[in-house]
């Protein structure tokens, strides 16, 4: 296998190339230094004795795309039997469920992923494998267990009697001594986004838990079920961003469509809404998983 830098991608017609913002365009040279894209025009690149060709005739090129809701170990938490959030399967096949995943979001063109809870202290071995060269991957921001209290929907996932305080995707934090160390634990293990869960999920009201959450400062708030104009503009006045949620709505739409026809379609219609009036109103949004 040629693992040399890229230097020149040569493309011919029908190939095209888009930059993301404007129409696709043939006949182009791609230019590569390192990990940078340094020229795309349409003159020929002259090629050095060292340069590494590749012909793209025929192809697309594009950026790469990003996706900032990832949970790296699904389908922990969606497993047939019966486990604990995140005990579906042994740590080890999970790191395994885990690269697996993310080498798919790479070959699909995600270039990006941002971590948004796993199982089992997977998301920072995985980040460290991926920058040390170990295995392939896109750029990687690992999290690490869901932050909840007890009671928290999260915490219902396993039955009472077995005590346990810590799932394997989920950590119960009751007041504030017990988030700060929570959050100092996992800071130490190598996390880079802190996932807080202020409301019970999806597709609940939480419309004041959403104000809260941007007048303490939270950098990025995902989902954002029932956004209105008052939390749109709060959103765009502080800069803060949102991933909003796409495809999940759409997936209980189809599942409660024939017992709520109305509100299925309400669901469908409400994450296409939400994206638009965030760029109308200036909010800053980041795209969601494909997932």
């Amino acid at each position: 296998m040629d693992v040399r830098p890229v230097h020149a991608l040569r493309q011919q017609y029908p190939g095209a190339y888009s930059n993301g913002e404007a129409p696709a365009v043939s006949k182009r040279t791609i230019v590569i230094e390192g990990d940078r894209v340094v020229s795309v025009g349409s003159h020929p690149h002259i090629i050095e004795e060292d340069d590494r060709v590749v012909d793209l005739n025929g192809r697309t090129v594009m950026p790469g795309m990003a996706t900032c809701h990832y949970h790296l170990t699904s389908p922990s938490g969606m497993h047939e039997g019966f486990a604990p959030y995140g005990y579906e399967y042994p740590p080890g096949y999970q790191a395994l469920i885990a690269q697996r995943n993310l080498l798919t979001t790479l070959q699909q063109g995600y270039t990006l992923v941002v971590g948004a809870g796993a199982a089992c202290d997977i998301d920072p071995a995985i980040s460290q494998a991926i920058d040390d060269g170990f295995v392939q991957g896109p750029r990687f921001t690992p999290s690490l267990r869901e932050l909840s209290t007890t009671g928290h929907a999260n915490d219902l996932l396993a039955p009472w009697y077995w005590r346990l305080r810590t799932l394997g995707a989920a950590r119960n934090c009751d007041g504030p001594d017990a988030f700060t160390l929570a959050v100092r634990e996992e800071a130490k293990i190598g996390l880079k986004v802190i996932k807080l869960f202020v409301t019970r999920g999806h597709l609940v009201p939480c419309g004041n838990a959403i104000m809260m959450s941007i007048e303490l400062g939270i950098d990025i708030i995902d989902h954002c079920d029932e956004m209105d104009d008052d939390v749109i503009a709060a959103l765009a006045e502080t800069g803060t961003f949102v991933v909003p949620s796409v495809h999940y709505p759409k997936v209980v739409a189809e599942l409660t469509e024939a017992e709520a026809p109305e509100a299925a379609a309400e669901m469908k219609r409400g994450p296409a809404v939400h994206v638009r009036r965030l760029a109308e109103g200036g909010g800053r949004w980041r795209p969601p998983s494909p997932r």
